[in-house]
């Protein structure tokens, strides 16, 4: 091929590198995740993290299935971790998600500005023209769809980049000549093996490589390495095929989102109505393909010419193929990124169109007519984003409104009580309850959460209890009874009555009466924030906890430094629960005591400790009790098994009313080992509530 115009090599880098700096531009234009799009960043950060731990029963996200995502969020978070980490990796993710996902969405951009970058050399390479680099290297921006990806961080970015190096295998294949089809076969059935694993969508393209390759070994090759590449893939979670299975059986069986709707493959409105959405909101996706049909005419006509661009001629076919399959099932449940892997293919497509054009324009002529077509192709889709792009800054001014109030107005101590959902809204938390919704195991996340955001509650039914995080229940009584305020967001989409109900009956069943009042509101987006202010005097008293970190004249105090147990002890560096020490319980042998110093009639009480998980049927427990002079204690109450909290520790919790108070009676709480095997505690903690 000789080379229409030589171009200097520095020109490669020119598009990449503008690839990068739109991302950078669009993460800027639509501000934080949390505030604008946490569906689904947030859990596959969350499954990302699982992954970068190399604990893969965690991954809990697995419908389409998208391991292959999830491992290379695992790796961004990972390197960003090693380049910009602080303190324990998961501390870090969960106090930074913002971060993390950040730098993971502009890791996409170097990988696709990489690709780019690539087709630059390959074109250069092979001595292509400036026109064939220009096209190639536009691949990003021709479509609307493709344009305004970068603000997401989404598995669909991953298969646009994956269509992008098929692509560039596509012209090694037809213009490189020491590039041959056995190579093609292998590395396009890896790509395609990983797409397919990614996403579901991406199945039409899988047809593309079986037909342009030209021998049966060949085939045989691409259908070996599709099958070996997407089993490794799916590896991971292959313990959950059946729940794969089922949910990819219901999306087909059922015509809604999710395989939710009516029990039937069509619904035949939906369907026209949203095959003609694709081609009339995807315009410049659109004019290539009918440049594609008129193509494959001409190749098909000129049978001199089908010989000499046979690769061309299986391409253009194989194309409109996929397009038809994803056309059906994109129709069938419409949202305009499921067309991303044929869309992708677009600037590839145009590339043909352009060198078949040079049949019938001779010269440098038809290099400018492209040229201009490009830019059309370009100039269509931007000029229907632009006026959104526009509204953002007004729509983040407006939900920062409510973030900023949050941030100045709302005690930290006070909870948040929130609806798991998709919906963005003003508060981190959000983003990562909706998160930990779709992992495995959540609930051993739960000394990380606790530690950051201890005041978040999440509302799991009308009949369940309040759960701290989604994690584990909470008490609700304990809630109830702090005297701190309880608030509840209001927005369109959100269930906030059922929430304000639930507090209400609450606060009938405990006898705690409670205002309701809303103390923000922006009536241009319809949020709220009510609050829950209690009326009667019910507070928290005593709020101490005993890490067993602080040792000072051989006695332990709280981790504030202002109380302290009483007894003998033994501290263990064997795997506490967190911070250094543990608390080690020999059999029939008790922690030292907690006396209270102040206790009344009525009192509430909410005692918790964590314990080293073990095997053993007979295990020891919490109890509260009576300690009167020359007489037997008198025991309150025992603590009861909560839910496990991490792969090594359980949650025991105890609480209690407390009852009439003998006469010079002393109240203490401790840990009893009642088993016949040493046991490790840790975190023990003591809140106290009064009404005054």
């Amino acid at each position: 091929m000789t080379q229409d115009h030589p171009f200097n090599k520095a020109l490669i880098y020119l598009i990449p590198g503008i690839s990068i700096l739109w991302c950078l531009y669009l993460i800027h234009l639509s501000g934080p995740f949390y505030l604008s799009r946490i569906d689904p960043e947030f859990p596959y950060l969350m499954n990302g993290l699982n992954c970068a731990l190399l604990d893969f029963s965690r991954i809990g996200h697995i419908d389409h299935p998208g391991t292959p995502f999830q491992l290379l969020t695992g790796f961004f978070i990972g390197i960003t971790y090693l380049i910009a980490g602080q303190g324990a990796i998961v501390d870090d993710v969960i106090s930074r998600p913002e971060f993390y996902l950040s730098w993971a969405t502009f890791c996409l951009a170097l990988m696709s500005g990489g690709v780019l970058l690539w087709f630059g050399k390959i074109v250069y390479r092979n001595k292509g023209s400036l026109i064939e680099l220009l096209i190639l290297q536009s691949a990003l921006f021709i479509g609307n769809v493709l344009i305004d990806l970068p603000s997401r961080y989404i598995p669909d970015r991953f298969l646009e980049i994956l269509a992008l190096v098929f692509i560039g295998l596509c012209y090694q294949y037809f213009y490189t000549k020491d590039y041959s089809g056995k190579k093609f076969a292998i590395h396009a059935g890896i790509v395609m093996g990983i797409g397919f694993i990614t996403k579901f969508n991406f199945l039409p393209l899988l047809i593309i490589p079986f037909i342009i390759v030209t021998t049966k070994k060949e085939r045989f090759i691409y259908i070996g390495t599709v099958i070996i590449t997407a089993f490794i893939m799916f590896l991971p979670v292959i313990k959950e095929f059946s729940y794969f299975k089922g949910f990819i059986t219901s999306i087909i069986t059922h015509d809604g989102l999710y395989g939710g709707g009516s029990e039937q493959v069509f619904d035949m409105q939906a369907f026209w109505y949203n095959a003609l959405l694709i081609f009339t909101e995807n315009i410049a996706f659109t004019i290539v393909l009918i440049l594609s049909l008129i193509g494959m005419v001409y190749l098909i006509i000129k049978s001199g010419r089908s010989k000499r661009n046979k690769k061309e001629l299986l391409f253009l076919i194989a194309n409109i193929i996929a397009i038809g399959l994803e056309v059906i099932m994109v129709s069938k449940h419409y949202k305009s990124y499921y067309l991303i892997p044929v869309v992708s293919l677009t600037a590839f497509v145009f590339l043909i169109s352009y060198k078949l054009s040079r049949d019938f324009v001779k010269g440098r002529s038809i290099n400018y007519i492209f040229g201009l077509f490009l830019m059309i192709l370009i100039v269509i889709p931007t000029s229907r984003i632009l006026p959104a792009y526009k509204a953002k800054s007004t729509q983040n001014k407006n939900n920062l409104l409510i973030s900023t109030f949050i941030q100045n107005n709302i005690p930290s101590a006070d909870y948040f009580f929130i609806e798991p959902t998709w919906l963005y809204g003003p508060l981190m938390e959000n983003g990562l309850v909706y998160g930990m919704s779709y992992v495995a195991f959540r609930h051993y996340y739960y000394n990380e959460f606790e530690r950051y955001y201890p005041n978040l509650i999440t509302w799991e039914g009308e009949t369940n209890p309040i759960r701290y995080f989604r994690m584990l229940d909470a008490d609700n009584e304990a809630i109830l009874k702090s005297g701190k305020n309880i608030l509840i967001l209001s927005t369109p989409g959100r269930h906030a009555y059922k929430l304000c109900n639930y507090i209400d009956s609450c606060s009938n069943q405990y006898g705690i009466r409670f205002l309701q009042d809303t103390i923000f509101r922006n009536g241009s987006t319809k949020e709220y924030i009510i609050r829950y202010q209690q009326r009667d005097n019910w507070k928290t008293k005593l709020n101490v906890k005993f890490g067993f970190e602080k040792l000072n004249n051989n006695l332990l105090f709280s981790d504030d430094g202002q109380f302290n147990v009483q007894g003998d002890f033994e501290r263990s560096e064997q795997r506490p629960a967190n911070g250094l020490y543990t608390l080690k319980v020999l059999p029939n042998q008790q922690t030292p005591e907690y006396i209270f110093s102040d206790v009344s009639i009525g009192d509430y009480l909410e005692i918790t400790i964590k314990r080293k998980r073990n095997k053993n049927e007979l295990m020891g427990n919490l109890h509260l009790y009576y300690s009167i002079p020359d007489s037997s204690n008198v025991e309150i109450a025992s603590g009861k098994w909560v839910s496990h909290i991490s792969s090594y520790y359980e949650l025991i919790r105890l609480t209690a009313d407390l009852p009439e108070i003998p006469e010079n009676a002393i109240l203490k709480c401790c840990y009893f080992n009642h088993g016949n095997s040493d046991e490790f505690v840790d975190d023990f903690t003591i809140k106290q509530f009064r009404n005054d």
